[in-house]
């Protein structure tokens, strides 16, 4: 019986002993506590920065804008300006091959052939290129030719020139064209003095036009219109020629135009003749 107890306790001792090997919790250096709650801080802060809060008024409901719309219209207009340098109608896959646009699906495809067969400045015709439908550009004035152009101007009810940059969109050779007719004294063209590319054209009519002998026209050109002479003829006769220089007239400051005093008014008030009473007789006099 000695034995066992004596057995217990050397077996607790050694228990107490493994039980306390090495330091305890409270024992630990101050320094290591403090190091440890600033690195939870400066972590707890760093999550408090990083943490990127949603912006206001965003409808989750919705997908979210990629610029795939955006780019889907800026081929549009390129395509569009591919149109104008084309004078034939062309088809969607010359267009599309054209733009060589990257990582577009079946559904873009759709969505650009439906902007343009509904698009304002393109002409759309479903039967052209065997059925697969043609596209053209639609310029201002439905002019592409000589003939149509000089018919277009007869056709016009005021004498409105055409600028000749409309007719250029959707006619590419229209600067050769209006060369060619005012050649022919067909058409009346004002040009730019820079390039003296073609500005404005209006219809002209080639029965109008009328040679003048050499003779006359050196005998007209003899004629000289007198300078000095005609601006004194001209004040002789009680003339302003335009050389004068005119008067500027300014007001004076401060001065007050008077009003004029309404003596001598029409009366209107006649079927009181009887009533009224007159006394104009007693005004003061001034």
């Amino acid at each position: 019986m000695r034995n066992f107890r004596a057995e217990v306790a050397s077996s607790a001792a050694k228990v107490s002993q493994k039980r306390g090997v090495g330091p305890a919790p409270s024992s630990r250096p101050a320094s290591s506590q403090s190091s440890t709650s600033t690195t939870n801080k400066s972590f707890s802060s760093d999550l408090k920065r990083k943490r990127v809060e949603p912006p206001p008024n965003v409808v989750y409901s919705q997908p979210a804008n990629t610029g795939t719309g955006k780019e889907l219209m800026t081929q549009i207009t390129f395509a569009i300006d591919y149109l104008k340098g084309k004078e034939k109608p062309i088809s969607f896959n010359d267009i599309f091959s054209y733009l060589s646009v990257q990582g577009i699906d079946d559904r873009g495809k759709q969505t650009m052939q439906h902007i343009l067969q509904t698009h304002p400045k393109v002409e759309y015709n479903s039967s052209g290129s065997g059925g697969k439908g043609t596209y053209r550009f639609r310029p201002p004035h439905n002019v592409r030719s000589i003939d149509e152009l000089e018919a277009y101007l007869q056709g016009q009810t005021t004498a409105q020139g055409i600028p000749a940059k409309e007719l250029r969109e959707g006619w590419p050779s229209a600067t050769d064209a209006i060369d060619e007719l005012e050649g022919e004294k067909k058409l009346l063209v004002t040009r730019v003095r820079k390039d003296n590319t073609p500005k404005m054209v209006w219809p002209d009519d080639p029965s109008l036009w009328h040679e003048i002998d050499d003779e006359w026209a050196e005998t007209f050109a003899k004629v000289k219109m007198p300078t000095e002479d005609l601006r004194q003829t001209l004040v002789d006769l009680h003339l302003t020629p335009t050389s004068q220089v005119k008067a500027v007239t300014t007001a004076k400051v401060g001065e007050k135009k008077k009003k004029a005093s309404r003596r001598g008014g029409k009366t209107t008030n006649t079927h009181m003749a009887g009533v009224l009473k007159d006394y104009s007789h007693k005004r003061p006099v001034k």
